[in-house]
């Protein structure tokens, strides 16, 4: 009878393992499709690095690129993908640059680069023209060529409201 309850128990929730994992499998699949060809900064709020990432960082990005902060509810979804699709299961240190292409997920780190940079809370030109130099050197694809002048504040609001 113990042994009949056992195995019920066990079948019980191996099955419930199953079915999770096939509709998290689902869910990132869904989400894997709709996020084709995006490409996202993640950002964190810690050590100089928000005042740095708003001031500078985001107003050198390709305007396509779209910013999650750690801590977001878009974040922890990324980041649930990242680590299921990752090798190794981790997470790279913060900022970092994902992108989806078709079944791929690429993950470019910024943080090596840019740590020296993250004293710079204040936008400058200085500071501006040294991030778009180091963006450069890892990934061109990352850069804004429309102009060499960084946006502005009114036209990163405009790029927001345009993207919700």
């Amino acid at each position: 009878m113990l042994l009949g309850l056992i195995g019920i128990s066990l079948l019980t929730i191996t099955a419930w393992v199953i079915a999770y994992g096939i509709r998290d499998w689902r869910e990132n699949a869904r989400f894997m499709r709709a996020a084709a060809r995006e490409t996202w900064l993640i950002a964190q709020h810690r050590r100089g690095w928000r005042e740095y990432s708003e001031n500078n960082l985001v107003r050198c990005l390709n305007p396509e690129i779209r910013t999650i902060w750690r801590g977001s509810s878009e974040y922890r979804r990324l980041r649930s993908l990242v680590l299921s699709l990752q090798p190794g299961h981790t997470i790279p240190p913060r900022p970092f640059v994902v992108r989806f292409g078709d079944r791929i997920l690429e993950i470019v780190p910024l943080q090596a680069k840019l740590l020296e940079m993250r004293r710079f809370g204040r936008r400058s030109q200085e500071a501006l023209r040294e991030t778009r130099r180091r963006l450069a050197s890892i990934d061109s694809g990352l850069i804004d060529h429309g102009s060499e002048n960084p946006r502005t504040a009114d036209s990163m609001a405009t790029d927001n409201e345009r993207r919700q």
